[in-house]
């Protein structure tokens, strides 16, 4: 069975923090569960540690799933259907 590279690589992109060089994801980060990141949570990741005010643009302390989605950026697009 023949299968192109380009379809392999398209299937294994990456959509998830771990997969973006990520070390953890906002389930890992909120260990009190309450929806939100805190400055102290956020010292998991030091790339978000070190820009918290950029992420949290409400201004409200936490960084929210949204905002977390933000930073993470945008993911990839899915593979095309095969033909």
């Amino acid at each position: 069975m023949k299968t192109s590279l380009g379809a392999v690589l398209l299937a294994c992109a990456p959509i998830s923090a771990f997969a973006q060089g990520f070390s953890v994801s906002f389930e890992s980060l909120d260990t009190d569960g309450n929806g939100r990141i805190d400055k102290e949570e956020a010292r998991e990741e030091s790339r978000l540690y070190g820009s918290f005010l950029t992420y949290d643009t409400d201004g409200d302390g936490t960084i929210s799933r949204r905002e977390y989605q933000r930073f993470l950026g945008p993911r990839p697009a899915p593979p095309p259907p095969e033909q």
